[in-house]
């Protein structure tokens, strides 16, 4: 942690972290002591829970939150939009298009983004129907 907080110190641009974390413990220290301007968790490792935990607790800190994409399947994807409508810090959220719908070819509904934002829907749960058949196929 001592590392990260020189770094931030040392550097005269926003620093983000978290993306590798699973926990608020993590995260308190790493809050604490600044060592970024903005926290990035992915949804996938912490689940939705403990990821509303972690922005939360960076919310405390006065710490922004955008949850890390990367290479998560299509519901962690569906979690984090839902968890970013429902806590305060969010500031942005990572999108590739290609992958997205690439990831989408399971389903036969879920959120699509329009003009530079997902709108979310009172479609129940995390408003993704998978498609049971094309998930068999693509298994194969």
């Amino acid at each position: 942690i001592q590392g990260q907080v020189e770094i931030a110190r040392a550097l005269d641009i926003q620093i983000a972290n978290g993306e590798w974390s699973r926990t608020r413990y993590e995260m308190r220290e790493a809050f604490e002591r600044r060592t970024c301007d903005v926290t990035m968790p992915d949804i996938g490792r912490t689940g939705l829970t403990e990821g509303k935990r972690i922005a939360i607790l960076a919310d405390t800190y006065n710490i922004p939150f955008s949850p890390h994409i990367g290479g998560a399947g299509i519901l962690a994807i569906a979690a984090s939009i839902q968890l970013s409508a429902a806590i305060p810090n969010f500031i942005i959220m990572e999108h590739s298009p290609g992958a997205y719908a690439n990831k989408c070819r399971i389903t036969r509904s879920a959120p699509q983004p329009a003009d530079g934002a997902f709108i979310l829907d009172d479609t129940p749960g995390l408003g993704v129907d998978v498609d049971d058949r094309m998930l068999e196929t693509l298994s194969k």
